[in-house]
């Protein structure tokens, strides 16, 4: 459960809601998406019957689970306040702009959690609170207040979203590893500064480069398919492009891009890597229910939520006994 030691955390998912990608989610008509929209459905029931109180979203992201509590429980009888946490301030930024000003935005890290103890009479996280680590799904329950609910759905490690990742993460490991990227940033520096370098420096990075081309061919034709293989192959057709026209290009410009694409090579590796190593095993959730058994919360549901008889996540369910 532990992130992905080359990309830190906070950049990797500060530069994807910043940049608005949407690519890596599953579409709204996915089976998996209809069936985590009908999870928080069925949480938006139950909040709706209560009188109200505080509700925190962690790890909200894009706000997947907020926009939908938000809406279900708009106009009902129910007084909720509705407080939003996410480590990428442009996640926090977006959403609460969207939300028009009905939601509190708090930038911060679920590993240390500025909020008070006791002081939620509900907590929410989908997809979230693992990548804080172990101690960050024990200490959620300290949040919880007498007859507080804690609602989560975390990466299951034999699911079909892990097992996605895994394969995203196995592609971009061999796309970066390839050496196409590095190659054409070593032809583009020579060409930006004629002279540093001989002819036999240009032969070298020629035949790395052919090698790489062939890699990554190899790779397109023969790699899972994978919601990271479109962008892989999108990356080669345009690096191709632009090796063919080398001479053509303006040597600076090519560097910039380069160095752009390979960052968000890396990001994107980072995130798919950091949801393979946040996924819980069956052991681990065991681990963490009887954890929180042990600090007073009573567990309703701690299951796999299945599509297709396969797991996609855990559904957690707990709350705390009133005072």
């Amino acid at each position: 459960m532990s992130p992905d030691a080359g990309v830190p955390p906070r950049d990797a998912w500060s530069d994807y809601w910043e940049s608005g990608s949407t690519g890596e989610a599953m579409p709204d008509d996915h089976p998996g998406t209809r069936a985590l929209t009908r999870f928080w459905d069925q949480r938006a029931e139950e909040l709706a019957g209560r009188t109200g109180g505080r509700l925190v979203d962690l790890a909200c992201g894009g706000g997947f689970v907020t926009q939908r509590l938000m809406a279900a429980l708009a106009g009902g009888g129910a007084d909720w306040q509705l407080l939003a946490l996410d480590v990428a301030e442009p996640a926090v930024r977006q959403l609460c702009t969207a939300s028009g000003g009905a939601l509190q935005g708090v930038v911060g890290d679920a590993a240390r959690l500025p909020i008070a103890a006791g002081s939620m009479d509900a907590v929410v996280s989908q997809f979230g609170l693992e990548y804080a680590g172990r101690d960050a799904l024990l200490d959620v329950a300290a949040l919880l207040a007498p007859d507080g609910q804690l609602m989560l759905l975390s990466h299951h490690a034999e699911g079909t979203i892990a097992q996605g990742c895994r394969d995203n993460a196995r592609v971009l490991a061999a796309m970066r590893d390839s050496g196409l990227l590095k190659g054409m940033l070593g032809l583009f520096t020579l060409l930006d500064a004629p002279g540093t370098g001989g002819r036999r420096d240009l032969n070298r990075i020629n035949a790395a480069l052919r090698r790489a081309t062939q890699a990554t061919a190899t790779l397109v034709r023969t790699g899972p398919s994978c919601a990271a293989m479109p962008w892989v192959r999108r990356l080669c057709q345009d690096v191709s492009q632009v090796y063919e026209r080398a001479g053509f290009h303006d040597p600076a410009a090519v560097l910039h891009w380069l160095r752009r694409i390979d960052d968000q090579l890396n990001s994107y590796h980072g995130r798919m890597q950091g949801m393979v190593s946040a996924a819980l095993s069956a052991k681990q959730m065991a681990s963490v229910t009887r954890a929180w058994q042990q600090q007073g919360l009573s567990v309703r549901e701690a299951g796999a939520l299945k599509v297709d008889a396969r797991p996609l996540a855990w559904q957690l369910l707990a709350v705390r006994s009133a005072a």
